[in-house]
């Protein structure tokens, strides 16, 4: 069967516009106090320990 899909609603959109230029800021490499080349190595390593965690064996993820 299928799945409903959430949708996004004007107050939805306007909330993530408006925090979006933040976010962005947050997540310059000067406000993280690091260089671009430096921060393209943390974004690859915290894509990989990402990975290597959702591919490891273990217990269910939701606490049970």
């Amino acid at each position: 069967s299928l799945v409903p899909v959430p949708a996004i609603t004007d107050a939805g959109h306007a909330a993530f516009a408006a925090a979006l230029p933040g976010v962005r800021a947050f997540n310059s490499p000067e406000s993280l106090g690091i260089t671009p080349d430096q921060l393209q190595v943390l974004d690859e390593l915290l894509h990989t320990v990402l990975r290597s965690v959702d591919a490891a064996p273990g217990p269910a993820r939701d606490g049970r």
